[in-house]
């Protein structure tokens, strides 16, 4: 990824931009609401996942 951030953390702070923006934009149609709501279901899933051994690995080294 441009810029050195990688993993869950570049996915953290984009996914936080994403909402800060539609908090302040707004949506306009309720197809986009939808597709945004897939997006945002999707990448909780896929930063879950990346998550998980991270903190298992932590947990084990704490």
């Amino acid at each position: 990824m441009p810029g050195g951030e990688q993993g869950p953390t570049a996915a953290a702070r984009s996914l936080a931009e994403l909402v800060t923006d539609l908090k302040y934009r707004g949506i306009e149609y309720p197809v986009e609401a939808y597709r945004i709501y897939s997006f945002l279901t999707r990448v909780a899933g896929e930063m879950r996942t990346a998550l998980t051994p991270w903190q298992a690995f932590e947990t084990r080294n704490s």
